[in-house]
């Protein structure tokens, strides 16, 4: 019955738990750092950056998402490859865009948001190349890795999840304490 059932299949579904923590858990990470480095005030600027970024990164992943699964709901993780190299022209341009768009915010960000939003959110310019780099690469990898808990990857699935989260922390971290002294 029912019992038998979760007996059985208790590690997958713990091993996916543990990995949907840590999805869940990396953009809370900064708030951690920020809290404890910066502040309250901070916090709120972390959080309109994350509201401005995360909107198109939603569309954006959303529609990855669709696309993936229905390239691949019907094969097994070697049509992950063929899919990657089909459209692989369409990755390095999102690359390009996005390193460039980080390139730009990183340099720019706080003139940009101050600009656009008002003098008093220029602070959170400051934080929207770091956010943005994040929204990417979890757009990218996401759909990906959803699936490959599907196939039976689930340690390679949870090892991801939780890179991904330490170097959250750690990106976070670095870029963090220098603007505390």
């Amino acid at each position: 019955g029912a019992y038998g059932f979760f007996l059985k299949n208790r590690v997958y579904a713990f091993k996916n738990s543990c990995a949907g923590l840590f999805q869940f858990s990396s953009p809370a990470a900064p708030v951690i750092l920020i809290f404890y480095y910066l502040g309250k005030e901070d916090i709120g600027f972390y959080f309109f950056v994350v509201q401005v970024v995360s909107a198109p990164a939603a569309i954006l992943r959303r529609s990855l998402y669709h696309f993936v699964t229905a390239e691949l709901s019907e094969g097994s993780s070697k049509q992950l490859i063929r899919v990657m190299l089909r459209y692989k022209i369409l990755f390095i341009l999102s690359l390009f865009l996005v390193f460039f768009a980080v390139i730009i915010l990183y340099f720019f960000g706080a003139d940009i948001f101050g600009f656009v939003f008002g003098g008093e959110w220029a602070r959170s310019g400051g934080l929207a190349w770091f956010v943005a780099l994040y929204f990417f690469i979890d757009t990218a990898m996401q759909p990906f890795c959803s699936l490959l808990a599907l196939w039976g990857k689930e340690n390679l699935y949870f090892g991801i999840e939780v890179l991904r989260f330490f170097l959250v922390f750690f990106v976070q971290l670095v870029k963090i304490i220098p603007l505390n002294r």
